[in-house]
């Protein structure tokens, strides 16, 4: 071939066959601002309800048990008069266990002289001022009336006094109540979430400091103090709530952002993200 052939397959040849290909990463910056949304923006505003159940367990703990009783004998040792207690006087012991008289009780005044008394006496029956095996007190113990001289009235047991229980049990606290209305809660918002998903309406973004629940109708299983394992609560829960459209947002805050940003930088919107 003639020598200007060949130059033109050759040029041909490196035009066709070599390429290059050349990849190009710009400046890039991520931007953030707080945008406080007009009172003219377009607001939806809606409400659902519905009833929802929740149960959980007991957390509560108390003690329950029953009160010792027995019979005190009371001594009087003043020579001067009788003395009279009423229904519920306490007497106590010397390491401070608290009892009750059951009923009213009457000591006659003691005999004798300085050298020689003999004290009165009179049985009466006691109850413990609390629950518990501690007020289990074996026979012999001394008691003295709460406001008398020990030198005039005490008391003695002459047989033990028995019967004080006590054990710890799971009883329904304030505490349940609270976890069970936030369950409650929950299940209403998620209600919610979903009845606006049913209604083609994902674009809506709940505003969260503009939604409010209600409960109404509430009816538990058992009381505070009740001592049960679990507790229920049924109620009428209604949530009422405000929400945006997704896409008008995202438009809007591109406005501003365009603004900021000027004319030397390129947007890119599908990176746009937000929350309320």
């Amino acid at each position: 071939l003639p020598i200007a052939a060949l130059i033109f397959l050759a040029v041909v040849f490196e035009v066709t066959v070599h390429k290059a290909t050349i990849s190009m990463t710009l400046p890039s910056e991520q931007l953030s601002q707080t945008v406080r949304l007009p009172q003219t923006f377009e607001y939806k505003q809606a409400s659902v309800s519905s009833n929802f159940t929740a149960k959980t367990k007991a957390t509560g703990a108390t003690f329950v048990g029953e009160r010792a009783k027995g019979v005190v004998t009371l001594y009087n040792s003043d020579t001067s008069g009788s003395v009279s207690f009423q229904k519920g006087q306490a007497i106590s012991t010397s390491d401070g266990l608290t009892f009750t008289l059951d009923d009213s009780v009457k000591v006659a005044s003691a005999s004798g002289d300085a050298s020689s008394i003999t004290s009165s006496t009179a049985k009466a029956s006691v109850t413990a001022s609390k629950i518990g095996t501690e007020f289990n007190i074996k026979q012999g113990a001394k008691f003295t009336v709460d406001g008398v001289s020990s030198s005039d009235v005490v008391g003695k047991n002459e047989s033990e006094i028995t019967g004080g229980t006590k054990e710890e049990v799971t009883v329904v606290s304030e505490e349940d109540y609270a976890t069970l209305e936030e369950q409650i809660e929950k299940q209403a918002a998620d209600f919610a979430a979903q009845k606006l998903k049913e209604t083609g309406s994902s674009d809506l973004v709940v505003i969260p400091d503009m939604t409010k629940t209600t409960l109404s109708k509430k009816v538990y299983t058992a009381d505070i103090g009740d001592e049960e394992s679990e507790v229920s609560l049924t109620a009428a829960s209604g949530i009422s709530y405000t929400a945006i459209s997704r896409e008008k947002a995202l438009s809007f805050f591109e406005k501003i952002f365009v603004d900021d940003v000027g004319s030397s930088k390129k947007l890119l919107p599908e990176t746009f993200e937000f929350v309320i």
